[in-house]
């Protein structure tokens, strides 16, 4: 036989070996999301603790829009239902918030079609022109691109301001953090503790989004390489369950809050911004009772 056709045979042998390693492993992902959709049916969604949802689809505990590909709840634990409506929502949200709009631009994180980012606010806007290579541009000056990518870095000092004070905004992103408390709650403590009554409180609040809370931020941002999220259960603040605090680090940008006070236990050291926001109002019904 001859070296050119044994270098052949093997190419096609191993493209022969990858084939059936990819089509088990596509055969063992389709028998996975079978059987996670029918224990999600069984036990019901980890949110609104239901079975008729539909449970087709993975949830991202991260925002995918922040990059997160592998941070995931497997099909079965949240419906769809809740996750393309109530939990999608909050996600889009925490995205748009400013500062982390503004990172995930300085990052160049792309979507999901693969568009590199742009952050716009009132005062100007920054550009991800290509990967490593961001374009800033303020109304009282005209920006050059900036080197954004590891040490070669360059330093930027500017100020932004967009409208994000609005309490469905910020409510919205509080739901963000609990959404993800939960879900970490899921892989940390297991099924059995998670599914309990002591996070019903944080169901409620992911889903509803009318109540109150705050948020609490830094000024300024340096930032950071990873993203990071802490979560914390504590008793005897609440008379029917334990408070959750929160704390998640996006790209050096803290954001702090618990899921049941309106505003922080203590009060916030210098250097941090304090934003609170009330609970939606409640619709009066206009039913008539019969006489």
């Amino acid at each position: 036989m001859g070296k050119g056709k044994r270098l052949r045979d093997e190419r096609k042998a191993r493209l022969a070996q990858e084939g059936e390693r990819k089509a088990r492993a596509e055969e063992a992902k389709r028998y996975a999301a079978i059987e996670g959709a029918r224990l999600g049916r069984r036990r019901g969604c980890l949110f609104c603790r239901r079975g008729d949802g539909g449970f087709t689809s993975v949830e991202h505990i991260f925002p995918e829009a922040l990059g997160n590909t592998e941070l995931l709840l497997p099909v079965g634990v949240v419906c769809d239902r809740c996750n393309n409506g109530p939990l999608a929502e909050a996600d889009e949200a925490l995205s748009r918030f400013l500062p982390i709009d503004l990172l995930r631009t300085w990052h160049g994180i792309p979507s999901k079609s693969g568009k590199l980012p742009n952050f716009n606010f009132d005062n100007g806007a920054l550009r991800c022109v290509r990967p490593g290579h961001i374009y800033l541009q303020l109304d009282s000056y005209k920006g050059q691109p900036k080197d954004s990518s590891g040490a070669a870095a360059h330093a930027m000092s500017f100020s932004a301001w967009r409208n994000e004070g609005t309490p469905r905004r910020l409510r919205n992103v509080h739901r963000a953090l609990l959404k993800m408390a939960l879900e970490f709650a899921w892989t940390d403590l297991g099924e059995d503790e998670s599914l309990g009554e002591d996070f019903d409180h944080l169901r409620e609040r992911v889903l509803d989004g009318g109540h109150g809370g705050y948020l609490v931020f830094p000024e300024k941002m340096d930032p950071a390489e990873e993203i990071s999220f802490q979560y914390e259960r504590h008793d005897g603040f609440a008379p029917d369950h334990s408070v959750i605090a929160v704390m998640g680090k996006f790209w050096g940008f803290p954001l702090f809050t618990d899921s049941h006070h309106v505003k922080p236990t203590r009060p916030a050291p210098p250097g941090l911004i304090l934003q609170t926001f009330e609970a939606a109002p409640r619709p009066i019904s206009t039913e008539r009772k019969a006489v």
